[in-house]
């Protein structure tokens, strides 16, 4: 039996150059069983044009900015892999990395989704052969098994920006799946080269409070609604932000229909596999809390100081 063909699924908007550079990571890997499908969310610079010039790039061009879960999905639907790599063009692939996800996806028991580890440009990664379980991780280098993600119903269409991956893999952990992070398979990510904006806080709050109020014990819920208390408050009175406070508003608005998903995903998982969920989301808030002080410290020394 062959190895089995990964379809890589990138969904574009207005990132022709750094699209590019991803590509040409892409045709470096040791990995021949592949077909790329660029999703281009009605880029208005020269991405379709650069994009249909290349032979081994199926182009599925929309209308109308979808977004990236639901450009992911509709990439999905035109593809024919029996495993999907959903990728951020703003990174470069190691030539081993798709390799080494596949061995890893199928490899392991109970795996459903692999996530390379992420480093930006310059930084030095020591390598090794292992895997670890994780709540979630970023869809910006993220194996899924098909047959898993059609189970599943694909990203949900719900979340147009942000948190989307963050929301399959709770899912994936609520049906008994692994969501798990391999250290030996490695992606350079330009952090910002795709994302971020002004958008940013609103659709992270709003995003992370539906997720958690489908998905995670009420505990949880609790402690994530304070902590974006706090952060809309920092953001909308500080930083004169009047977005973020949409993103409850849009929660409010929505939350019958939030609370009837709980019951059919969250309530209908297994104890076992619930329990998981809160244990290794325990941890990756307790890392993420870890990381955020580190970076406001580091900028915190970088800030330069007024001259008497």
């Amino acid at each position: 039996m062959g190895s089995p063909v990964v379809s890589i699924v990138v969904v574009n908007y207005n990132g022709a150059s750094v699209l590019e550079r991803f590509l040409e990571s892409v045709r470096s890997c040791d990995y021949a069983a592949l077909e790329v499908l660029v999703v281009d969310n009605a880029s208005t610079d020269d991405s379709v044009a650069r994009l249909e010039a290349m032979e081994d790039v199926t182009v599925v061009a929309s209308p109308s900015n979808l977004g990236f879960g639901r450009g992911c999905n509709l990439g999905v639907a035109q593809a024919h892999g029996e495993l999907l790599l959903f990728a951020n063009p703003d990174i470069q692939l190691y030539p081993d990395a798709i390799s080494v996800m596949v061995d890893d996806l199928l490899g392991t028991l109970g795996a459903a989704v692999v996530c390379a580890t992420l480093i930006e440009p310059g930084m030095r990664h020591d390598r090794e052969r292992r895997v670890e379980e994780v709540a979630s991780m970023a869809a910006a280098a993220m194996l899924v098994e098909r047959a898993h993600f059609e189970y599943i119903g694909g990203f949900d269409p719900e979340i147009f920006l942000y948190s989307e991956d963050t929301d399959l893999c709770f899912r994936t952990w609520l049906v008994g799946r692994r969501v798990l992070k391999a250290w030996n398979a490695v992606a350079v990510h330009e952090l910002a080269g795709s994302g971020g904006g002004e958008r940013f806080s609103a659709e992270q709050i709003k995003n992370g409070l539906y997720i958690y109020l489908k998905l995670r014990a009420w505990p949880a819920v609790v402690r994530y609604s304070c902590r974006m208390a706090v952060k809309t408050v920092v953001r909308g009175l500080r930083l004169r932000d009047p977005g973020v406070l949409g993103a409850w508003w849009s929660n409010l608005r929505r939350l019958r229909s939030t609370l009837a998903k709980r019951r059919a995903i969250r309530d209908a998982a297994a104890p076992a596999d619930r329990a998981m969920l809160e244990r290794l989301g325990a941890e990756h808030s307790y890392w993420e809390r870890r990381s955020w002080r580190t970076r406001a410290l580091r900028g915190l020394r970088r800030r330069p100081t007024r001259s008497p």
